[in-house]
């Protein structure tokens, strides 16, 4: 049985995916991999999955990698 640390980034990766999901059809691409992006770094800092100063440095790393800048 995963640990809560291990639900809640599941959790939060299923965030960022349906709010991508959702937001494909509405916006460019781009607009929704940034929409997923932020979904996915609001749920790691709100149920704390990740330490706040790894979820601050996170946007160096995929915002460059999913080319949002």
């Amino acid at each position: 049985m995963p640990t809560t640390q291990v639900k809640n980034l599941m959790m939060a990766v299923g965030i960022a995916l349906v709010f991508f999901a959702a937001s494909v059809s509405f916006v460019t691409m781009t607009q929704a991999l940034l929409i997923g992006s932020i979904a996915l770094l609001v749920a790691l800092w709100s149920n704390e999955a990740l330490p706040l100063g790894v979820v601050s440095l996170l946007p160096i790393i995929l915002f460059p990698a999913f080319s949002i800048l």
